[in-house]
């Protein structure tokens, strides 16, 4: 399975060259400090060896980050790092 990058670019953000780079993580959690002092904890989407999106043939089970339309699902963005730990270790909890 090809993961996550420590430090990646997000885009969908509604700014430019928002840098997030991974704190934590487990194989279901991530926890990633954006370069605006926004925290992201979310939980990776897999997608599948072979499946076709915008004409790009995955070659392997790859994880990708949230979209927009995950957060408040599998995804959330916190402005206090104390919370985005909270919550991080509560999801950790939860799903591994």
């Amino acid at each position: 399975m090809k993961r996550l990058e420590k430090v990646i670019t997000l885009r969908g953000v509604g700014k430019p060259d928002i840098v997030a780079t991974q704190l934590q993580r487990t194989n279901n959690v991530c926890l990633y400090e954006r370069s605006d002092e926004v925290w992201e904890v979310w939980k990776p989407t897999i997608i599948p060896k072979g499946k076709v999106i915008f004409d790009t043939v995955y070659d392997d089970d790859t994880e990708m980050p949230p979209v927009n339309e995950d957060f408040g699902y599998i995804a959330l963005c916190i402005a206090d790092k104390k919370q985005a730990l909270k919550r991080y270790n509560d999801w950790v909890q939860q799903f591994g």
